[in-house]
C-alpha cells in the first residue's frame, strides 16, 4: 500500500521537536561562522531534518517504520493493510506532536506485494514498456529490477522476494510520484488524506491504470502456431526501441499495431500477464484497504466491496465516496474494538465514482474488474 514518503509540515514547534528526546541530532555546520545549516535524526527508519531552524521535513517508508518499531526488521516485502498504516500514522502524529492536517505529502510510492503465480523473473523479462517508453533495467545476484521514468513519476516493478531472499515469489509493483500533479485529482494533499477510504480506492485505480499501460511480451508462445506476419509482428514488438521509433514516426500506426501486439500475444501465450497479474494487483489493494482474504470476491465474481476498517469510522466524506446501493452491515473489526461502519455493496458491476476533485461533479466511473474507465453516459448511478 503505501510506503515511501516525504513530508513538508506547515508551521512545526521546533523546538518541540529539537528537545524531543527520543530524536538525537546530527549538525551539518558553516565551516567559516560555525552556524547550523541543517540538523537531521533518525527515529525508526524515519528521518527528521530540520533546515534554517524553521523548516521540517519528514521523509521514509512507512511500511519499513511499521515493521521495525514492531520488531519484524526493516523490511516491506509482507503486507502493509490500513489498520497497519493507520497506526503508522497516528504513531508519528502522536509521538512527535504533529497534526496530519498540517503535514503536506510532497513525494510519495505506494504498491502492492503480490504472490505471483508464475516465476517472478519471467515476468520481468517480459515487460517491454510503458506507455510507449522503455524500462531500465537492474539485474544483481539480490535483485531483478525496472523501472520506467517519466517526468512527474516513476513506475516501478521487481523481484521482492529475491530481494529479501524469501521463498515465495513476491512480485513488487509500484508508483514512485515525483510531483503531486500527477496524482492531484485523487485528493491526496496531506499525511491525514492518505487513511481515507476514497482516496485510497482512487490510488488503487492510478496503479491499476498504469499496470495497464505496460506493454508485455507472452509466456511461452510456441512459433509453430504463428504464420510469417504474426511472427514478424511478435519479432519486432519485442524490441523497446521499435515501440519508440514507431511512436516518434506515427502514433496512429503505433497504436494500430500496439493493439495487434496485444491482441496476438493474449492469444498465443500460456499465460496472459497483463490480465492475471493485473487482477492481482487490483485484489491485493482492495484487500489491503480492510478486506479479508478468504472474502474477497472483489474482481473474481462477486459483488461485496471490501469493508474499509482500520480503527476509524467513515461517513462518506465531504459527500464523495460511492453512493450507488449501500446498505449497512455491523462487523467485528478485532477482540479489542467493534464498530459499525459502513459495508458497501455495489450491484450490478463493480464500479467506483470518479469525481471532479474542485467541485465534486460525477465525471465517470471505474470498472476495478478490468480497471478501466466508464462514462456516465454508458452506466446510470441511482441513489
Amino acid at each position: 500500500m503505501i510506503d515511501f514518503i516525504k513530508l513538508k509540515i506547515n508551521t512545526p514547534d521546533i523546538n518541540a521537536i529539537r528537545n524531543n528526546s527520543l530524536l538525537q541530532w546530527d549538525q551539518l555546520a558553516n565551516e567559516g561562522t560555525g552556524e547550523v545549516k541543517e540538523l537531521t535524526a533518525q527515529y525508526y527508519g524515519i528521518t527528521f531534518k530540520i533546515t534554517a531552524n524553521k523548516y521540517l521535513e519528514i521523509t521514509g517508508s512507512l511500511h519499513k517504520h511499521f515493521n521495525t518499531i514492531r520488531g519484524n526488521g526493516s523490511q516491506n516485502y509482507n503486507d502493509f493493510n490500513h489498520s497497519d498504516l493507520t497506526q503508522a500514522v497516528r504513531s508519528i502524529s502522536e509521538t512527535f506532536a504533529l497534526n496530519p492536517e498540517q503535514c503536506k505529502v510532497e513525494n510519495i510510492e505506494f504498491g502492492v506485494n503480490i504472490l505471483c503465480p508464475v516465476e517472478v523473473n519471467k515476468v520481468l523479462h517480459s515487460a517491454i514498456n510503458h506507455r510507449g517508453q522503455p524500462f531500465t533495467r537492474e539485474y544483481g545476484e539480490k535483485k531483478r529490477f525496472k523501472e520506467c521514468i517519466h517526468q512527474r513519476y516513476i513506475v516501478k516493478i521487481y523481484n521482492k522476494g529475491l530481494q529479501f531472499d524469501r521463498p515465495e515469489k513476491i512480485l513488487r509493483f509500484e508508483l514512485k510520484v515525483l510531483k503531486m500533479e500527477q496524482i492531484r485529482g485523487t485528493g491526496l494533499n496531506t499525511l491525514a488524506d492518505i487513511l481515507e477510504p476514497e482516496i485510497l480506492t482512487a490510488l488503487g485505480q492510478e496503479l491499476r491504470e498504469n499496470f495497464n499501460e505496460i506493454l508485455f511480451y507472452g509466456l511461452e508462445i510456441d512459433p509453430n502456431r504463428l504464420n510469417t506476419r504474426e511472427r514478424l509482428v511478435l519479432s519486432e514488438g519485442r524490441n523497446a526501441q521499435y515501440w519508440t521509433d514507431l511512436k516518434k514516426e506515427n502514433r496512429n500506426v503505433y497504436k494500430k499495431r500496439r493493439e495487434r501486439f496485444i491482441s496476438l500475444v493474449a492469444r498465443y501465450s500460456s499465460f496472459n500477464i497483463p490480465d492475471m497479474i493485473g487482477k492481482k494487483v487490483s485484489e491485493k489493494w482492495v484487500e489491503l484497504q480492510g478486506s479479508k482474504s478468504k472474502t474477497l470476491p472483489i474482481l473474481t465474481g462477486g459483488q461485496t466491496l471490501p469493508i474499509l476498517t482500520g480503527g476509524f469510522t467513515h461517513i462518506n466524506r465531504s459527500g464523495k465516496g460511492l453512493i450507488c446501493h449501500l446498505s449497512q452491515n455491523e462487523v467485528s473489526q478485532s477482540k479489542e474494538q467493534r464498530k459499525t461502519i459502513s459495508a458497501r455493496v455495489w450491484k450490478p458491476f463493480h464500479l467506483v465514482p470518479v469525481y471532479r476533485s474542485k467541485t465534486n461533479d460525477l465525471l465517470e466511473f471505474l470498472d476495478l474488474t478490468t480497471g478501466k474507465r466508464v462514462k456516465t453516459a454508458e452506466k446510470k448511478c441511482n441513489p
